[in-house]
């Protein structure tokens, strides 16, 4: 059995800059380029478990920044006034590890995600758009628990796709900015399943 963060907290994503590249600007019917590069802010609660071994996650956004290796998101987008393309990668190492007072027990949990993401919109209006997506994920887990001396570990890797729906709305501010307020909504921890690779030291 394969379970991975039976609950997530949505994830917001917040622009760092503003687009990096424009090809041209846009008159009626025109295409327009984007490229984005952007962080994201989230919150993991709930259960990471590999066959026997579980591990408890309770993360905030500010916990997670700390649990952060690396990370890596961009973007781009081509649009005109009906329809809208994107493509979108991002890349997160996590490594998270906890003990107890008495440090009698003490679990840990490494996680690397790449998620390739493509995306069509349809203007529905001025500033609304409805979003279909499909999203390839690629997860990498491994898991630690000691109780005493007893240590237990296990590893997973697994890969799948998922389709996505959402809308996007976007309301400029000034000449050179833009707000932008996205969600998605799929079943992207549906992860296939197959048998874990655990042992005991």
């Amino acid at each position: 059995m394969y379970r991975l963060f039976s609950a997530v907290a949505v994830a917001g994503a917040m622009a760092l800059c503003a687009p990096t590249t424009q090809a041209q600007e846009a008159s009626s019917g025109d295409w327009k380029q984007t490229v984005f590069f952007y962080g994201m802010g989230a919150a993991i609660e709930g259960d990471a478990q590999i066959g026997n071994v579980a591990v408890p996650i309770d993360l905030s956004i500010s916990n997670l920044f700390d649990a952060l290796k690396f990370g890596a998101m961009a973007a781009y987008r081509i649009e005109n006034d009906e329809w809208s393309f994107t493509g979108d990668v991002t890349y997160m190492n996590l490594g998270w590890s906890g003990q107890t007072q008495q440090g009698r027990a003490s679990s840990g949990i490494d996680v690397e995600q790449l998620t390739l993401m493509g995306t069509v919109g349809r203007r529905i209006s001025p500033h609304l758009e409805g979003l279909v997506s499909l999203g390839y994920f690629d997860l990498s887990t491994d898991l630690r628990v000691r109780v005493l001396q007893q240590r237990t570990e296990a590893s997973r890797d697994a890969s799948w796709v998922d389709p996505l729906v959402g809308l996007n709305y976007v309301v400029p501010i000034g000449a050179k900015w833009t707000y932008t307020l996205a969600g998605t909504w799929g079943d992207s921890a549906s992860a296939p399943t197959s048998p874990a690779h655990d042992h005991d030291l």
